[in-house]
């Protein structure tokens, strides 16, 4: 028996957005987030001659997480 995705499965998948929420969710600025595609660390996709697109699950994919320690 197959299952098939709606489109809205599909979406919800490969949510993307633009540089500003993006920046707004990991906290940092915008030309963070633009550098970290010029270093090629994210993904990013044009959509149409000037909006870019990041996918959520590579947002999440840059955070790493730091020593366990006290600072």
């Amino acid at each position: 028996m197959s299952q098939s995705l709606s489109r809205a499965d599909v979406l919800a998948q490969k949510q993307s957005v633009d540089l500003t929420f993006a920046a707004e969710y990991l906290g940092v600025s915008v030309q963070s987030v633009r550098r970290r595609i010029a270093e090629g660390r994210l993904k990013a996709y044009r959509v149409g001659p000037r909006a870019i697109r990041v996918n959520l699950t590579d947002l999440d994919a840059l955070k790493q997480p730091i020593g366990g320690g006290a600072v």
